[in-house]
């Protein structure tokens, strides 16, 4: 176990050498639960997914207002990649590979949505795409009982990562 945070409602597991597991809890305004659960594994590049429950285990069903989807080009500056007559196609034939993995932050709310473009291109194309990245993290903002994309940042990386 490597965090677990009763008051916040927050527990991360590292389920092997590569896996990871995170869940969390929130409340609504109608005082009911929301749980969400997180996996992810890397070798060396982390690729995840995260699935949200109700109070009575059923999934819970989420439109893009309420759970928007993540993109490869939420972590792009779109004007620079404009600029340079780069197309939102040559951007995703570049990335049709797009790692990301979820994590909940213990104290908050948010989610924090992790690309890993630099774990798994190799150094010459990623320093090529790196002046057109806004970042490597992508906040989801919870409020009011959904969340939102935040702007995307770089991130300090730990040395447990």
């Amino acid at each position: 176990m490597l965090a677990l945070d009763n008051e916040n409602n927050y527990i991360k597991v590292q389920t092997s050498g590569q896996g990871f597991f995170e869940a969390k809890k929130w409340t609504l305004k109608d005082s009911t639960s929301l749980f969400a659960m997180s996996f992810w594994v890397c070798s060396p590049a982390c690729d995840g997914g995260i699935s949200f429950f109700k109070d009575n285990y059923a999934p819970a069903m989420f439109g893009k207002n309420q759970f928007p989807s993540v993109d490869v080009s939420d972590f792009f500056n779109r004007d620079s990649l404009t600029a340079k007559e780069i197309s939102e196609n040559e951007l995703r034939n570049k990335f049709d590979i797009f790692f990301v993995r979820f994590e909940f932050q213990p104290a908050g709310n948010d989610i924090l949505a992790i690309n890993d473009f630099q774990r798994y291109m190799n150094k010459e194309d990623y320093e090529k795409w790196k002046p057109f990245l806004k970042g490597d993290c992508l906040p989801l903002i919870w409020k009011d009982g959904y969340f939102k994309k935040g702007e995307a940042y770089f991130r300090k990386v730990t040395s447990d990562e």
